[in-house]
């Protein structure tokens, strides 16, 4: 699959999407037994909080974009569009990929990252949560 990332790539480019400027990246980043940690330190070093969590390849479409999911084989698709026809993942050089639903169900391992939203500026607690609801 031409748009699959090791995990360095697919963190810097879900960055990227998100309009952040990277540094040049780790050459000691995490390795496939702590992927998960690496993303969530990374991520969270550029205050944007998130968790992954495990679903149902037919729940991707209510899940928030851009997000990273991972394959099989533990290489990684920057998601940034989903549908019941499939999905379209962005590779490294920013050209974006549609992949079809069965051939990423093939792949699909179950995780993805949850992208957890943050609430908007205002004087207290109660104030953002009105604001985030209407």
């Amino acid at each position: 699959m031409a748009a699959a990332l090791d995990v360095e790539a697919a963190a810097h480019a879900l960055l990227a999407n998100l309009g952040m400027q990277t540094g040049p990246r780790a050459a000691t980043a995490g390795k496939n037994a702590d992927a998960v940690d690496y993303v969530l330190r990374l991520l969270g070093s550029y205050g944007v909080h998130a968790r992954f969590a495990r679903i149902d390849q037919g729940e991707l479409r209510h899940v928030l974009l851009p997000t990273l999911v991972r394959r099989k084989d533990a290489r990684w698709l920057l998601i940034v569009r989903a549908g019941r026809s499939g999905v379209a993942a962005q590779d490294e050089s920013g050209r974006v990929h549609e992949i079809p639903q069965k051939i990423f169900a093939e792949s699909f391992d179950g995780w993805v990252l949850d992208l957890i939203p943050e609430l908007p500026p205002g004087n207290t607690l109660w104030s953002r949560m009105l604001r985030l609801v209407w």
